[in-house]
């Protein structure tokens, strides 16, 4: 082998296969979800620690009902029943269900969201307030329930106020997931994003829809 030969072979650029090519796109994207991602799985942790520790005070409340029942906490406001059983119960519902379960799957949506649209991410701040929003409507909402002022639904029991925040802040959660569905590269959906987009679209209609029903219309009997 000549020289130049070994020269031309030294200056050939490396071989990229697609296969690199797509660990790239993968890493470039789960960079750019990196941190809505974290800051929705950590209020769902945290939101889970406390729905933990209304729970563990619901089951002593069940076999103890005296427990912290001379101790409300808040007692310069004249109110001493924060801490009763149909207090904390409703509680500890609503914040494992909106607290918990409810960021943490969205958490995992965006990233899904992301992989499955092969983009980065696009209007973070959209994201990021609207997972604000929810975790200000989430507080507003137990802090309602645990002085007294929460409706008489399951899972419902946050105020007409702390539900049009809720509302709010998925709507703009939901207005990012059209936009990442807009943007994604040409070709064909696949099957379990199409149910992504639906469920960004599907909750927050199926939220005003039971709250207006219950709250507003007032419809009479098992309705």
């Amino acid at each position: 082998m000549s020289a130049a030969t070994e020269v031309r072979i030294a200056a050939a650029p490396p071989q990229v296969s697609p296969r690199d090519v797509e660990n790239v796109e993968r890493a470039l994207v789960d960079a750019s979800a990196r941190t809505p991602v974290l800051f929705f799985y950590t209020t769902a942790m945290t939101w889970l620690l406390l729905a933990t520790a209304l729970g563990f005070l619901a089951s002593i409340k069940m076999h103890r009902p005296d427990f912290l029942s001379g101790w409300g906490g808040l007692r310069f406001i004249g109110d001493s029943s924060w801490f009763t059983y149909g207090r904390i119960w409703p509680a500890y519902l609503n914040v494992l269900a909106y607290g918990w379960a409810c960021l943490a799957g969205l958490g995992t949506a965006i990233w899904l969201t992301a992989r499955l649209c092969r983009v980065t991410l696009r209007s973070t701040r959209l994201l990021i307030w609207g997972g604000i929003l929810w975790n200000i409507g989430v507080t507003c909402g137990v802090t309602s329930i645990l002085s007294g002022n929460g409706q008489a639904h399951e899972f419902m029991e946050f105020p007409r106020g702390v539900a049009a925040i809720l509302f709010t802040a998925y709507t703009l959660m939901a207005v990012w997931g059209v936009v990442m569905f807009r943007l994604r590269r040409t070709g064909r959906a696949y099957i379990s994003l199409w149910y992504l987009f639906a469920g960004f679209l599907w909750f927050p209609w199926l939220y005003a829809a039971a709250y207006l029903t219950i709250s507003v219309f007032h419809p009479p009997g098992v309705m």
